[in-house]
């Protein structure tokens, strides 16, 4: 179901900016006020055909997609012509998809990804000019360079769990988990860190998360920061609000 405020109803649509975020069993799609950088619009869909949005025109739109389907590749290695075979060191070759490439001069990094041909083109058909993107490409272009010597970028929605540590401003590790609830995504975090034998207390945390999942994480964590979101003018759920959060 479309949610709308007044403002967006009788305004010109082209003066707001789509932003549709797909995730593995729903598509969650906002519509910003360029002027105001607030959401006035908000739909949750199970297919793009469903969305309240596709009859209006936007500035802008931007699509990011959160799914394992990637891999990074640093630029000093890197070769365009083998990115299919990098792909397959970390994920299954998937019929009718393109592979994309992102890259991030900041970090020297290129993600490689598959986009599904048949959602892009579900999307380009409504509006042609989108722009796609991955989840972590996304949370790449937009960590500042003055983060903490060690920093763990934590986001957790209702069946996965996204994590990026840096240690030093350098990238040690990006992943994502399939979760069962709160309790599984905290399991998957604590082993990671194990693994990676870090200790909790020297990591400044980055939460994108419920509140339920932030006391959680606070038996283990001293510095938490939740991450900012958009202002919504709209009564939706916490958990939507994760959303807003990750970009």
């Amino acid at each position: 179901m479309l949610l709308t405020t007044e403002n967006f109803k009788n305004k010109n649509k082209a003066e707001f900016a789509l932003k549709i975020i797909v995730l593995d069993t729903e598509i969650v799609a906002f519509a910003i006020n360029s002027n105001s950088q607030q959401i006035e619009a908000f739909d949750k869909v199970e297919s793009i055909e469903n969305i309240g949005f596709k009859q209006f025109t936007f500035s802008d739109v931007q699509v990011i997609i959160i799914d394992k389907q990637f891999t990074l590749v640093p630029e000093s290695i890197f070769n365009e012509e083998n990115a299919a075979s990098y792909l397959n060191f970390s994920t299954e070759t998937i019929e009718d998809c393109s592979i994309v490439i992102s890259k991030n001069k900041q970090f020297s990094l290129n993600t490689i990804w598959y986009l599904k041909n048949a959602l892009k083109n579900n999307i380009i058909q409504y509006w042609p000019g989108s722009t796609f993107t991955h989840l972590i490409a996304c949370k790449l272009e937009n960590i500042s360079e003055n983060q903490e010597n060690h920093t763990l970028f934590v986001d957790v929605f209702k069946e996965c769990l996204f994590v990026l540590l840096f240690t030093n401003q350098e990238l040690q590790i990006a992943n994502q988990f399939d979760t069962n609830g709160d309790e599984d995504a905290l399991y998957y975090l604590l082993l990671t860190l194990e693994q990676l034998k870090l200790k909790e207390e020297n990591l400044q945390v980055i939460l994108s998360g419920t509140a339920s999942f932030k006391t959680k994480m606070d038996k283990y964590f001293s510095n938490i920061i939740l991450s900012p979101s958009y202002k919504c003018a709209l009564n939706t759920t916490e958990e939507d609000k994760v959303i807003y959060s990750i970009i």
